[in-house]
């Protein structure tokens, strides 16, 4: 059986084929196209930005963002079209379009894909623990939002400072601040509440980190949950009436109360006191010595101690009483025993201006010659004189007694009349009943009695009248008939005159003593002089 060829046309020749059938038609008038179109189209779908996680400012519980201040909120975001993209922050879910549903709290403005945007919110009080916050990536078609929700940024809001209360005190005493003062942000948030502070200024200015810049601080109580308390001293001195002061009320976080009382110019007061005497001395200790009748005696009650707390010029007077001790401090008016010193007598000495709170008085009285003694001669013997002085100003007084009571002396004085006269009497002749007369007045503050002597008189060419030629008697007599003879130093005799205390400056207490003399026989004619001698005694038994 014979085979059978199968032959095929080479490739080449086909295509020559093809190339040779195209250029007949062409030559033969019909057309024919060598490249063509087609249009093409596609729509690219818009996709949103991408958000990374946000921030907010860094607020934290150890540093909160006060409200009134501002946080800022900043993400950045990719957008798959190359779109300008911004951040939007809502208080709640969800955006309509490129807004927020609900209230907007800020948005930025557009920057490019990639970049980061930022935009501020103004803090309110309303913002603290509100729920989470909400960001948004936008463009110009729509928002995307982060797959997070995040807690409240931390607010710090102002302390609550509604009121203080500051009662009156005295000089070395303390002012008592207490302001009515609390914090509402409390630790319900993970954040520990906050405390308030108080500072107390004498001017205006105060920060929670310098305390008082306006003036100085008079106290400060440091953070405690309410109603900080802090006490001033008042110094002494100080004088009486209202104080300006300055309060001032921070936070832990040194955010200041709002207004109201904060800052706001008010008083506090020092009360008026009265002045303190301390002590008194008599006559610089005693014992008190009078002059004699005729004189009265400056006698001073002497504080150097008066002290006012509100100022040594507080003290509008001073009166003293000097008295004997057994009458009281509130005895009446006597020259004998109590002598009310008035505020004229009173001076004021040692006082140095506003900064002194210690001054000197000196109350002098003029004590007469008579004045009661004390002393062991006395009927007073158990008895003193003391002193008191009261100080006064428009608050009230402040008196004090001396501690230490002083004696007043005894006087015993007398005074008489300076000649005895017998005129002219003949040699062995007396005087009968003409009797000359001396008179003895009390000068000291004691009854007294007299104790009398003489000496012999003297004549012509040295010839002597012997001393107890002359005769006395305390009633008229005639010589020699109920007298007693003078007689020398050496046996003197006590005369019981009746010369009791003197209890006033007039009349005069005294007693007369009567004279006469017998002249011997044989004495020379002349002047005969010589001295009779009178001493005051206390006279015990006349008190």
């Amino acid at each position: 059986m014979a085979k059978k060829i199968k032959k095929t046309i080479p490739w080449f020749l086909v295509l020559l084929l093809i190339g040779l059938a195209v250029g007949i038609g062409l030559n033969l008038g019909e057309t024919w196209v060598q490249a063509d179109e087609a249009t093409t189209s596609v729509t690219v779908g818009n996709v949103l930005p991408s958000i990374t996680v946000p921030a907010d400012d860094s607020s934290t519980c150890d540093s909160p963002t006060d409200v009134g201040s501002d946080v800022t909120f900043t993400a950045t975001a990719t957008d798959a079209n190359g779109d300008e993209w911004k951040i939007l922050v809502c208080e709640t879910a969800g955006t309509t379009g490129v807004a927020c549903t609900g209230a907007q709290w800020c948005v930025s403005s557009s920057v490019s894909s990639g970049s980061p945007a930022s935009c501020s919110h103004t803090v309110v009080a309303g913002d603290y623990n509100n729920g989470a916050w909400f960001v948004y990536a936008c463009d110009s078609t729509g928002c995307t939002a982060d797959d997070n929700t995040y807690s409240p940024f931390n607010v710090n809001r102002e302390p609550d400072f509604s009121d203080i209360s500051v009662p009156a005190a005295d000089p070395g005493q303390n002012i008592v601040f207490t302001a009515t003062a609390s914090d509402p942000d409390h630790n319900g948030d993970g954040c520990t509440a906050d405390e308030v502070e108080l500072y107390i200024c004498d001017a205006a200015g105060a920060d929670a980190t310098s305390g008082c810049t306006g003036g100085t601080e008079l106290c400060h109580a440091v953070l405690t949950g309410s109603n900080p308390t802090c006490d001033y001293s008042v110094t002494i001195p100080t004088a009486h009436g209202p104080n300006n002061y300055y309060p001032y009320v921070f936070d832990t976080h040194g955010m200041p109360a709002g207004a109201g009382i904060q800052g706001v110019a008010a008083q506090y007061t020092v009360n008026d006191v009265a002045p303190i005497v301390t002590s008194v001395i008599l006559d610089d200790g005693g014992p008190i010595a009078l002059n004699l009748k005729g004189s009265t005696t400056d006698i001073a009650a002497v504080s150097t101690d008066v002290t006012d707390n509100n100022g040594c010029e507080d003290i509008t007077e001073a009166t003293a009483v000097i008295y004997l001790t057994s009458k009281g401090d509130s005895c009446a008016a006597d020259d004998n025993n109590c002598y009310q010193i008035d505020t004229g007598n009173c001076v004021k000495t040692a006082c140095d201006g506003a900064s002194d709170a210690v001054c000197t008085y000196t109350c002098t009285a003029a004590l007469k010659y008579y004045a009661d003694p004390t002393d062991t001669s006395s009927t007073w013997s158990g008895d003193t004189w003391s002193a008191e002085i009261t100080a006064s100003d428009e608050s009230g007084s402040g008196s004090k007694i001396g501690d230490t009571p002083v004696d007043l002396q005894t006087n015993t004085a007398l005074d008489v009349t300076e000649t005895i006269a017998y005129g002219t009497v003949a040699a062995g002749q007396d005087t009968g009943s003409d009797n000359e007369t001396t008179t003895v007045v009390n000068y000291g503050n004691s009854p007294i009695d007299n104790e009398l002597y003489g000496i012999d008189m003297t004549g012509p060419a040295t010839i002597t009248i012997d001393v107890g030629q002359q005769h006395y008697a305390l009633i008229a007599f005639t010589y020699g008939t109920g007298d007693t003879a003078l007689k020398l130093e050496a046996s003197k005799d006590t005369v019981d005159i009746e010369a009791t205390k003197p209890t006033s400056t007039t009349p005069d207490v005294s007693d007369n003593i009567l004279w006469g003399i017998e002249i011997p026989g044989g004495k020379a004619s002349g002047e005969y002089t010589g001295t009779n001698t009178f001493t005051a005694l206390v006279d015990t038994d006349d008190w």
